[in-house]
């Protein structure tokens, strides 16, 4: 992402040759929040026939490496509630999570540090 701020965000793409066209198959951003810098937004989207190959499972993973080495202490998730695959992802990372529903929509609450 050409415009992409390292200082407010951090965005990875995953493309792939479709015949000789390249193609995005994957987006995920960190975005960092100015008002708390001890805190981020993780989103993440896959074209669908890419989904379930572990493709977001390595983007998820990498921004959570990038959320660690800035010394973020907490990521947020906002995902449709019905999302259960962005769901169990948010769980499966290995640190404790938290979530909120409410019309329609889950906040997971990833808490990278032991405060």
């Amino acid at each position: 992402m050409a415009r992409a701020d390292q200082r407010e965000e951090t965005a990875l793409l995953a493309a792939t040759l479709e015949g000789e066209e390249q193609r995005v198959v994957g987006l995920a951003q960190l975005l960092f929040y100015p008002e708390d810098p001890e805190i981020g937004e993780i989103a993440l989207a896959m074209r669908d026939d890419y989904q379930g190959e572990g493709l977001g499972r390595a983007m998820f993973d990498l921004l959570l490496q990038v959320a660690l080495v800035r010394g973020l202490k907490r990521i947020i998730a906002v995902t449709l509630a019905e999302n259960k695959t962005m769901i169990q992802l948010a769980r499966n990372a290995g640190f404790d999570v938290t979530h909120e529903t409410s019309d329609g929509e889950t906040t997971l609450t990833l808490t990278l540090s032991g405060e």
